[in-house]
């Protein structure tokens, strides 16, 4: 989902899939490293964690954007 609330643009992309559970993501694996770095470079915040149901992966992204 997307949506914008007093200037913070929000992204939420989740599935229902097994989750990454306590797994390290090994250091040649660049996809979440990357997408964290991007965010930031935009002064914005990025999170990854798992479902409030306990399924599967919820990454959240948030960026202040002018009005």
């Amino acid at each position: 989902s997307i949506a914008e609330l007093d200037g913070t643009l929000t992204l939420t992309v989740s599935d229902d899939g097994v989750g990454l559970g306590n797994e390290i993501v090994p250091d040649d694996h660049f996809g979440l490293k990357n997408m964290k770095l991007r965010v930031e470079e935009m002064n914005g915040s990025f999170s990854v964690g798992g479902n409030s149901d306990g399924n599967g992966t919820k990454i959240v992204v948030q960026i202040q954007i002018e009005n």
